[in-house]
């Protein structure tokens, strides 16, 4: 059985919806009493959860990267090394120059930076989900 119902917007024509989901949404929004539906509020606080906690997770390991690079900038006598660390440090450029040059440390860190971005974008899409500004 489908529903049928008639399209004010189009002259007053009646119109026939595919069973299943199609003609059940419509007959649930044909009637105000019939409209009960599910928040998942609850679930979706959950998920803000578990993306705070990746994203802390991720956050300290970049802190930690940063921490080594500190250290080892404090450490090296190579001059070479120092300039590169200090580069990725100061400049995104830094950072993309070095992973052409397949430098591990900084495709990992740039792994890092796209996953964190990645997860940043979602969480802001799930506290403000009608924003089309992330």
């Amino acid at each position: 059985m489908s529903t049928s119902t008639i399209d004010s917007e189009k002259n007053g024509c009646v119109k026939e919806y595919q069973v299943g989901f199609a003609d059940l949404a419509e007959y649930v929004a044909s009637d105000s009493e019939l409209s009960l539906y599910k928040g998942f509020h609850s679930i979706a606080a959950r998920n803000l959860l578990y993306l705070q906690a990746e994203l802390q997770v991720l956050g300290n390991e970049l802190t930690e990267m940063d921490e080594e690079d500190k250290q080892r900038m404090g450490t090296t006598r190579d001059d070479e090394k120092r300039t590169a660390i200090d580069k990725a440090a100061r400049a995104w450029e830094g950072i993309q120059e070095q992973c052409e040059e397949m430098n591990e440390r900084e495709m990992k860190r740039m792994r890092l930076i796209l996953r964190i971005r990645k997860l940043v974008k979602e969480y802001g899409k799930s506290l403000h989900p009608n924003e089309d500004s992330y």
